[in-house]
């Protein structure tokens, strides 16, 4: 079947302009009209499916964002804290000193 529209339409196009071609009759018309309309029809389906997978990108992309955003907003917070554990056998003096530098930053000592 497809290569049944493209003959036809190759030896259509190859007439067109020329002046023993004559004027088409009423079945190329018919068969022109239906295949023009068939193109069209598939290129609205597929614009249609382009614009939802577009849709479906941009949510994913906004909700990517947010979650940027969300770890860019914890990771630019003043305070952090420090946890150390200590594991040993038996019990037992120990000092710690803990120092580091992180700008507009605090300390909060949990012993």
């Amino acid at each position: 079947m497809l290569n049944e529209k493209r003959l036809f339409f190759s030896s259509l196009s190859a007439g067109l302009g020329k002046v023993e071609k004559g004027p088409l009759s009423l079945n190329e018309i018919r068969q022109l009209y239906a295949y023009y309309g068939e193109e069209i029809s598939k290129l609205s389906r597929n614009l249609l499916a382009e614009e939802q997978d577009e849709r479906r990108l941009d949510l994913e992309i906004d909700r990517t964002q947010r979650k940027l955003r969300k770890l860019q907003s914890a990771a630019n917070k003043s305070q952090k804290k420090i946890f150390v554990n200590v594991t040993v056998s038996a019990a037992t003096k120990a000092k710690f000193v803990i120092r580091y530098v992180i700008g507009r930053s605090e300390l909060d000592a949990i012993l």
